[in-house]
């Protein structure tokens, strides 16, 4: 009673003069229980860090698809040299009745690689892409908004059962015993993979040409249509569960994306310029909507990471796990002695990426603009090219070995 008496003449003693007083001079205090702001402010600081930590994973992820890009283009037509070479031989010795030796499956791999390259690019040129960019352009920006967006389902789509044809098709070639049952499932694998690698080179095409028409369209609507659907990821990303494990997928379709729209870009640069005859002036008409499309696709990565580890608990560390995951991945012995694949190639397979489809549309687009090129600008753009390639594929993988032996090998797994 005694106590509640005080209480009731403090609160008589309030008046207006004095709460405005305890208002102004007042301080603010924590409290005794500071955990919880500690974990604010790592929250905080993991939020902060996780765009840098992110960025180291997708630029090593960009070099592993780099490289195996890469190698369809050098080394794929050196080592198929190979394997006619040693064909040629075994089939002589078979013929002279003597005993020759047994054929590498491996090199076989390599051989059916080109064959489904080399179909697929005969009948890809038969697709007229100056009346596709007509047909496209002609359309409504609504109807290639729904164009676009059922595209990237496709790609992943096809993604997801490619990776699966061409594991089946190469591991039957491996273990085919000469049974004609096996021959037949065999070459019902390779018709598959053919289609599978038409397919999504058809996508990757009309894709490229949506983007050609937006770039190049006069009002920039379908532009910023395409750059705000991006910012849609968010909403299927910030509103699920994550673990370690599914945010590494996330990421592994990230570094897909970004690589993908890398090579498309310069397909649409390469031939967007080939149409203008190159001419400097229009540099800067193409530059800047690539470079927004760019741009956007970064920041949406940075706060899609960094919401969906701040709402899982995910700590920033898991990207540096990530990132030495693929250290390991990238001298790990095993995938140098691959029978039907090299290092890069499984590396890429690991984050669902298949190089074929884009080596086709890349194989595509440059023979057209080369083919409407003169003489000595087509030998330029050729020879420029092909040292693009090799010292690109030479600083990918010194790159890879060089951060490899300066930040070490953790224990560490995915």
């Amino acid at each position: 009673m005694k106590n509640k008496s005080k209480e009731q003449q403090n609160i008589k003693r309030q008046s207006l003069f004095n709460c405005l007083f305890d208002e102004v001079v007042q301080g603010t205090a924590v409290g005794e229980d500071d955990s919880k702001y500690i974990l604010k402010e790592q929250q905080i600081i993991t939020f902060l860090n996780v765009p840098w930590e992110l960025e180291k994973v997708l630029y090593l992820g960009y070099l592993v698809c780099l490289d195996a890009f890469l190698f369809i283009f050098t080394f794929l037509p050196v080592r198929t040299l190979c394997t006619l070479i040693k064909m040629l031989g075994w089939f002589c010795k078979k013929i002279l009745f003597l005993q020759p030796l047994p054929m590498d499956k491996g090199l076989v791999c390599d051989l059916f690689r080109l064959l489904i390259l080399s179909v697929s690019l005969v009948i890809l040129s038969r697709v007229n892409i100056s009346m596709l960019y007509h047909l496209i352009r002609g359309q409504s920006v609504i109807k290639l908004y729904f164009i676009y967006n059922v595209l990237e389902i496709f790609d992943y789509l096809c993604l997801s059962f490619g990776n699966d044809v061409m594991d089946a098709l190469f591991w039957l070639t491996i273990r085919n015993k000469a049974r004609k049952r096996e021959h037949l499932s065999l070459l019902w694998h390779l018709v598959l993979a053919c289609i599978y690698t038409l397919i999504h080179s058809m996508v990757f095409l009309v894709q490229a040409i949506c983007l050609s028409v937006a770039i190049n369209s006069h009002n920039k609507s379908l532009l910023v249509v395409m750059t705000s659907n991006q910012f849609m990821e968010l909403k299927s990303y910030l509103f699920k569960k994550f673990d370690r494990i599914n945010n590494y997928q996330v990421v592994a379709r990230d570094i897909r994306e970004r690589f993908q729209y890398t090579v498309i870009f310069v397909v649409v640069y390469v031939r967007n310029m080939s149409q203008l005859e190159w001419q400097s002036s229009h540099i800067y008409d193409i530059l800047p909507d690539i470079i927004l499309i760019i741009v956007s696709e970064v920041l949406i990565d940075w706060v899609k990471h960094a919401f969906v580890t701040r709402f899982n608990g995910i700590s920033a560390s898991s990207y540096t796990d990530y990132r030495f995951q693929l250290y390991d991945d990238l001298l790990n012995p095993a995938l140098y002695h691959q029978t039907f694949s090299n290092r890069m190639d499984m590396m890429a397979r690991k984050i669902l990426f298949i190089p074929m489809p884009l080596a086709c549309l890349t194989i595509i687009v440059f023979i057209e603009v080369c083919g409407k090129s003169d003489g000595v600008l087509r030998q330029e753009m050729l020879l420029k090219f092909l040292l693009l390639l090799e010292m690109v594929a030479f600083n990918t993988i010194l790159y890879c070995i060089v951060l490899y032996c300066i930040v070490g090998s953790p224990n560490s797994e995915v």
